[in-house]
């Protein structure tokens, strides 16, 4: 569990930097769109807590199909510069350790959020508690086996697949997951896994797509839904709190 919370708040605000930048703004293209086609072919209506306001791309897309949506963020230089009252979501300023709903909630979304945390094991326990029983929560992460991590170390860019690399080290990333070791955290927190699969791929880093048209990455999407899950550069969990 996180000790020393001005630290957080620190980094946390730090990353609010990075979205506005170039290569925040290309995750945009590259990852959220398709982030939420695959959360709403799985989930909706009801009520939804979402970790983190990110730049406010997935939280506007994803308001419209539930009833009511709530998102816990910990950075005010988030919330000031990304957040948007008239969308009709509910933003709540707190480290997700000290979180603690006056509910608890049908939908849990954790997306490209374990990645950030001190201690995604603990934070990951800590979200049970928001879940009802049966509820249903989706995790994302960046995947450190993708097509695009082995081309790197094939070349010689990365040393290892799991390596941060520089843009991983600007948004405040702490680890990149393979597929077993996320599903051995989510596991581990107690969650029971319905489902794991991969989406998006890369062939490139991110500073290399830029520009790339929209069509394009669309088709990137569609194909990753047919291949093996560890070549994509994404993973989703769909998992669900048993009580």
């Amino acid at each position: 569990m996180t000790t020393n919370r001005a630290e957080e708040m620190r980094r946390l605000d730090d990353a609010a930097g990075t979205y506005a930048t170039p290569e925040g703004k290309q995750d945009e293209n590259n990852v959220n769109p398709f982030t939420v086609e695959l959360a709403l072919s799985r989930l909706g209506g009801g009520d939804a807590l979402q970790m983190g306001l990110g730049n406010g791309y997935v939280a506007a897309r994803l308001r419209p199909s539930f009833k009511r949506f709530v998102i816990v963020e910990g950075s005010r230089a988030v919330i000031e510069q990304f957040s948007d009252a008239g969308i009709g979501y509910e933003v709540v300023e707190s480290l997700f350790e000290d979180y603690v709903p006056a509910a608890k909630f049908g939908v849990l979304l954790g997306n490209h959020i374990l990645e950030h945390v001190d201690d995604p094991v603990s934070v990951l326990k800590v979200s049970r508690r928001w879940l009802r029983q049966g509820g249903t929560a989706m995790f994302t992460v960046p995947n450190a086996q993708s097509l695009h991590r082995r081309i790197g170390v094939e070349m010689g860019l990365l040393a290892k697949q799991n390596e941060l690399n520089a843009q991983d080290r600007r948004l405040g990333h702490r680890r990149v997951y393979t597929i077993p070791e996320l599903e051995e955290d989510i596991r581990s927190a107690g969650y029971r896994i319905r489902e794991v699969r991969g989406y998006m791929i890369k062939l490139v880093s991110g500073a290399q797509m830029r520009g790339w048209p929209q069509e394009l990455l669309e088709a990137c999407y569609r194909v990753s839904l047919a291949l093996p899950s560890e070549m994509c550069s994404n993973i989703a969990v769909f998992c669900e709190n048993p009580g």
